[in-house]
C-alpha cells in the first residue's frame, strides 16, 4: 500500500461520520511528515527554518553550516543528540546515514537555530480559539555541546514551561497563522525557536500533544494561564474538559 493509500483511524471515523477530537487525517499526515509541514507553512510565508529532506543517495545541496539533522517522521526529540548539529558535508552525510540505519526514513536537514525555544498551545476552534504561549526551560547544566532538546532530556521531567516575558504577541500571531494554514482543530501545539538573528521560526507542529497529567507541556501551559486554587490536577481536569467541549461544539453535539 502506498503512502497516499494508507488508512488512518481518522479516515475511518470520517467515512463513518464518527466524531473525534483533533485534526482530520489529512492534517495529521501533514504534521507527522515534518517536511510537508514546513512546505505548507513556507508557501503561506510563515517563518520556518530552511530545510531539505535528504536520503544518503541524494546529492547534498549547498547548505549553510552548522545545520541540524533529525528524522523526518518522529517526535519528542527522538533521534536527536549533540551529533544532530553538523558542521561539514562529511558530518552531514554520516548523520543522514545514521538516521536511515536506525529509523528507516530520510533525514530532515534544517537551519540550526541557537536561540531560546518556545511552545504555543492552541485550544478550541473559531471565535473560541485561544493561544497560550510558554518558554521551554532546561537547567543549562544538563545541556551538552549545544543547547538542544536531546532524546534523553524528554519525558523525564526536566523540561519546564515558564511564562513568556517577551515575544508573547509575536508567538501568538505566528501560531495563529500556522494553525489556520494547516487546518488544526481542538488541541494542537506549535514549537518555535529563535534563529541567530533573533527571528522566531516554527520547528514543529504537534497534532497530538502529550497529555500526561502535570508533566506534559500542554498541562503545564494550561496551569500557567488558568491556575486554580485546587492545584495542577484540577487544572488538568479543566484542560481535558476544554478539549472535549471544543470538539463537541465543532460537531454541534450538546
Amino acid at each position: 500500500m502506498s503512502e497516499g493509500d494508507e488508512k488512518w483511524v481518522a479516515d475511518i471515523f470520517d467515512d463513518k461520520n464518527i466524531p473525534y477530537i483533533g485534526p482530520d487525517a489529512k492534517t495529521m499526515k501533514n504534521l507527522i511528515h515534518k517536511t510537508a509541514t514546513h512546505n505548507i507553512l513556507k508557501e503561506k510565508k510563515i517563518s520556518v527554518p530552511y530545510h531539505y529532506q535528504l536520503a544518503s543517495s541524494d546529492t547534498l545541496p549547498d547548505i549553510v553550516y552548522p545545520a541540524f539533522v533529525k528524522p523526518s517522521y518522529e517526535s519528542r526529540s527522538v533521534g536527536i543528540s549533540d551529533e544532530s548539529v553538523v558542521n561539514s558535508p562529511e558530518d552531514l552525510k554520516k548523520r543522514i546515514e545514521y538516521i536511515e540505519t536506525h529509523f528507516e526514513q530520510p533525514a530532515l536537514v534544517e537551519e540550526y537555530l541557537p536561540g531560546d525555544e518556545y511552545t504555543v498551545l492552541m485550544l478550541g476552534n473559531g471565535v473560541h480559539q485561544v493561544f497560550l504561549p510558554g518558554k521551554v526551560v532546561v537547567d543549562p547544566s544538563l545541556f551538552g555541546k549545544y543547547p538542544i532538546l536531546r532524546t534523553d532530556l524528554r519525558g523525564v521531567g526536566v523540561t519546564k514551561i515558564k511564562p513568556v516575558s517577551q515575544q508573547k504577541e509575536g508567538l501568538i500571531e505566528l501560531c495563529s497563522k500556522a494553525m489556520e494554514a494547516l487546518n488544526c482543530l481542538d488541541h494542537v501545539r506549535a514549537d518555535m525557536r529563535l534563529d541567530a538573528q533573533g527571528k522566531m521560526k516554527i520547528i514543529e507542529v504537534n497534532g497530538i500533544p502529550g497529555l500526561k497529567p502535570v508533566k506534559s507541556w500542554s498541562p503545564q501551559i494550561f496551569s500557567l494561564n488558568y491556575p486554580s486554587s485546587d492545584g495542577p490536577l484540577e487544572d488538568y481536569k479543566k484542560l481535558i474538559d476544554h478539549i472535549v467541549t471544543s470538539a463537541l461544539a465543532r460537531y454541534n453535539i450538546e
